[in-house]
């Protein structure tokens, strides 16, 4: 049957941009529309009929409204792993720091103690999967788009729109998209799939930091270019003023995934105006 990577995606753009990168490879990845994942008794027989060597888990982010349903089927997912011995992806996010402010770089050594509910929830997803011996957590900076947490969504619209926006000159990021998670998550399959035994943490960002007052520059110089009516800049907040848009530290350094996995680190610069004029047609925003 040859390899087999399952994959449970919550957004379809993760989905897509997977399958995209998996297409011309030696290894098939499942991607089920129609599976229930609340069905534990369903996706006992899919993993019985189906024999995925690898599994990821694209999902807690999205689910928090349904913090408790995602937890039991987190928990079934685990469990079936442990079972079969099948190596387990699971996507988390910077947000398992909390919501505060901090300042600072944080590594893949850094141990997260949220005060915040979404934080404890993200961390008790990680901790499910320290049961299994075989298991890689991906903590995700900010995320460029494809979320609904994402940069695209959170600050787009309010621009186009002329609402109210704070950008904070000192909170500071390392945007990802998800072509490069998509690639990480190849790199990682083929690796582990020919006996590589890197497990543990891993933090997931892009080679360069940026602030929420610069991302909103470049986003609002490609939007003035591409639309009739300019789009204005939005209320800067410097280092002495504490509104911001985004909640955490989002800061996140580490190269596990480049030292054990090869994997080169991708700027977010990289591709951004096609990326922008995308989302400006998909949400109807362009004139004419």
């Amino acid at each position: 049957m040859g390899f087999r990577v399952l994959l449970r995606a919550a957004q379809k753009e993760f989905a897509e941009a997977v399958s995209a990168v998996f297409e011309e490879q030696a290894i098939n990845v499942l991607i089920p529309s129609d599976l229930d994942w609340s069905d534990e008794g369903a996706i006992d027989e899919y993993f019985q009929e189906n024999s995925p060597c690898f599994v990821v888990n694209y999902g807690a982010e999205q689910a928090f409204a349904d913090a408790d349903e995602e937890m039991r089927i987190h928990a079934n997912i685990v469990n079936l792993c442990k079972v079969g011995k099948i190596p387990l992806i699971h996507f988390s996010s910077y947000r398992v720091f909390g919501e505060e402010a901090v300042e600072g770089e944080i590594d893949e050594q850094s141990l997260p103690a949220p005060a915040d509910a979404y934080g404890q929830y993200l961390l008790g997803l990680e901790k499910a999967c320290e049961s299994l011996e075989q298991h890689l957590i991906l903590r995700v900076s900010w995320l460029l788009a494809g979320s609904d947490n994402s940069l695209f969504e959170t600050f787009i619209p309010k621009l186009v729109e002329k609402n109210t926006v704070y950008a904070s000159d000192h909170d500071f990021g390392r945007p990802v998209c998800m072509d490069f998670m998509a690639n990480l998550v190849l790199a990682m399959s083929q690796q582990v799939l020919c006996g590589a035994e890197n497990w543990g943490i891993f933090h997931v960002h892009g080679s360069d930091k940026c602030s929420e007052a610069e991302f909103c520059d470049a986003i609002v110089r490609f939007i003035n270019a591409e639309l009739e009516n300019n789009v204005d800049m939005p209320e800067i907040a410097s280092l002495h003023d504490s509104k911001r848009t985004l909640k955490g530290n989002a800061l996140l350094v580490g190269n596990r995934c480049t030292d054990n996995f090869g994997v080169q680190l991708w700027s977010w610069r990289k591709g951004l105006k096609s990326m922008v004029k995308n989302y400006l047609t998909e949400k109807n925003y362009l004139v004419g």
